[in-house]
């Protein structure tokens, strides 16, 4: 498996299983941002905001994947003013993939995403959820040893995008 960060939430997953990319951005959305030309079997976007959505910058060869989706809100107050959120789960090369969006708040229930082999979550505190938050959901649902190392990585590259990881 080879993961690709292009900035901000958008990743793109390639291995054996085929390419699906997470939240495309709109071009200019994102001050500093190449506009992305991307090519996979699936997009999936956590929530309809320009830097989450670029579903037209993608070019699709459609491809079935087992995807499931956790609805969450994009702020503490119930999605009143960020709106609704959703957490992917993508069943890759035998493995749990899960990438959270743009979450903001804490929910309860995260048993399927317990064990899973890699965690894309954010960190921001205005937007999304904070640091602290964010090690909560990793200390008390996700317990493998490779998810922290996903969160590290993504803390680490958010002022400076790599191509791959």
């Amino acid at each position: 498996m080879k993961i690709i960060w292009y900035g901000h939430s958008c990743f793109e997953i390639t291995g054996s299983d085929g390419t699906v990319i997470f939240d495309p951005y709109q071009e200019g959305s994102i001050p500093g941002l190449n506009k992305l030309h991307l090519k996979g079997n699936l997009v999936l976007c956590s929530h309809e905001h320009d830097d989450h959505n670029a579903r037209d910058c993608v070019d699709v060869l459609p491809k079935e994947f087992k995807v499931e989706k956790i609805e969450t809100y994009h702020d503490h107050h119930l999605g009143s003013r960020r709106g609704k959120n959703t957490i992917h789960i993508l069943t890759y090369e035998n493995m749990k993939v899960v990438h959270m969006g743009d979450i903001g708040c804490m929910i309860d229930d995260l048993s399927k995403i317990k064990n899973c082999g890699v965690l894309m979550i954010p960190i921001g505190g205005y937007y999304t959820i904070d640091t602290k938050e964010a090690l909560e959901y990793i200390n008390h649902h996700v317990l493998l040893y490779q998810c922290i190392i996903e969160v590290v990585l993504w803390v680490m590259m958010y002022y400076q995008p790599m191509k791959s990881l």
